[in-house]
């Protein structure tokens, strides 16, 4: 009885830590989850993040090798798989709002969960059998559902993700990559201090291309090597990275089978292969081979092959996962948000595992284009997790909600004490209005919290 009242009492804290101190200015209320795209370091999210699209490739070459998905909250551990305290995980791409990752939760097992709160960095992971970790995904709390009853908590995180508002071509001769940044902030008028031991050499040309300003500083600080931040007060900060992208080797070969291919990449990284093909596979010419391992998962699935790892070697074969395409896109309603794929991640009542692939059923797609992805992704680990059913957050009217942030918006501009900081914030808010408008969308309430802002 005693731990169960511990458990209820750690939910009433996630809520309580979910609900928070107010913002010291409006236009951080209105960016509530995404605040920690601008207030913390990105530069190791934002290559985690570009990952994204090969998160279902990763999935299917680990079908048997998964040993447990992680979650980590600013880089410390809030719970894994293993575990029990994570239940499922869904990722969703979609035509223009953000890449995103829900998780259910088991609030009585989660590591102490008091930070859990909008605008924490999420990272989303997986550890194989011999221990390494894989990251899959990374972005910003927007989301935060509790049940006190059930103590179940669901989650979603988003990849911040920007339009086309806001967006403008310029061209910068004779300059280093950080003058220009430098003159970006000034621009902007905020103070910005860089800490750089490197000489950076001038470029006869840069060039920014259809990107409003925090994308293309953003830009700017990812090629120096900057993690690059709005710190409060309006200064901006960039500073060297201690994260340094993993280098990919390449090599040019001529006449190779995929089979050849994949066997070059598997030795390379330390495996043997266990082909139990059936069809011919002529040799590719002259072909650039990256030995690493989402080449040799997308190589294989190039030619409609399924590759992953058992018992320490590539499986490859013929088991029709990559053979039906996901269906075309189909013109969405007026306001709508495509969704382009899913990938769920649970349990399953019996031992095996399973990856499948669905298209999307036409006429079933048709009725609800936001819901019902292109393609469905299913990796499901039997007993190594828990059966449970993703987490799904209702979406709230498009039209209603683009509507209620433009209003916020315009209330906020007409403030009387609009300091630069406040002006980039709403600059920043433009840029990534579909963002903000998905995760508005998400809220039982978003309507009645946009109308709160600016008031």
């Amino acid at each position: 009885m005693r731990a169960r009242r511990c458990a209820g009492g750690l939910v009433l804290a996630l809520l309580t830590a979910a609900s928070g101190a107010a913002p010291a200015l409006p236009e951080d209320a209105l960016l509530g989850g995404l605040a920690g795209d601008l207030r913390a370091p990105q530069h190791q999210c934002e290559w985690i993040a570009g990952q994204f699209t090969s998160i279902e490739l990763t999935l299917s070459l680990y079908r048997e090798d998964l040993a447990a998905f992680y979650v980590t909250l600013d880089g410390q551990s809030l719970g894994d798989s293993s575990s029990g305290s994570v239940l499922a995980i869904e990722f969703e791409s979609r035509r223009t709002g953000p890449g995103s990752a829900a998780i259910a939760l088991d609030g009585t097992r989660l590591a102490p969960p008091s930070a859990l709160a909008k605008g924490r960095r999420i990272d989303v992971g997986f550890t194989d059998r011999g221990g390494a970790r894989h990251p899959l995904f990374c972005g910003q709390l927007a989301v935060l559902r509790a049940d006190a009853t059930s103590r179940s908590i669901e989650i979603v995180a988003l990849m911040p993700r920007s339009g086309s508002e806001g967006q403008s071509s310029a061209r910068f001769t004779n300059m280093s990559l950080v003058d220009v940044l430098k003159q970006q902030a000034e621009d902007a008028g905020l103070a910005i201090e860089v800490q750089d031991r490197q000489r950076r050499e001038r470029q006869a040309s840069v060039t920014r291309e259809r990107l409003a300003a925090w994308p293309f500083m953003r830009s700017l600080a990812r090629q120096c090597g900057f993690d690059f931040v709005l710190r409060p007060g309006g200064a901006l900060l960039a500073t060297e990275s201690a994260f340094a992208p993993p280098a990919r080797q390449a090599e040019v070969r001529n006449d190779l089978t995929v089979v050849e291919i994949v066997k070059r990449i598997a030795q390379h990284l330390g495996h043997g292969v266990n082909a139990q093909l059936t069809a011919h596979y002529p040799p590719i010419p002259k072909t650039n081979v990256v030995l690493d391992e989402p080449f040799m998962a997308a190589v294989a699935a190039a030619w409609r092959i399924s590759a992953w790892y058992e018992q320490g070697a590539v499986f490859l074969a013929e088991d029709g996962v990559w053979n039906a395409p996901p269906a075309a896109a189909t013109q969405t309603s007026a306001g709508a948000d495509e969704l382009f794929w899913r990938i769920t991640a649970t349990g399953s009542a019996g031992p095996r595992r399973s990856f499948t692939r669905q298209p999307a059923d036409p006429d079933v797609r048709r009725q609800n284009e936001e819901r019902v992805p292109l393609l469905q992704t299913t990796l499901l680990l039997g007993h190594a997790m828990k059966a449970v059913s993703p987490p799904r957050f209702e979406l709230a009217d498009h039209a209603a909600i683009a509507a209620a942030f433009d209003l916020a918006i315009s209330r906020l501009r007409q403030s009387a004490d609009l300091t630069p900081e406040r002006r980039f914030l709403l600059d920043y808010a433009m840029s990534h209005r579909p963002t903000l408008i998905h995760a508005y969308r998400l809220r039982p309430d978003g309507i009645g919290e946009l109308g709160r802002i600016g008031r």
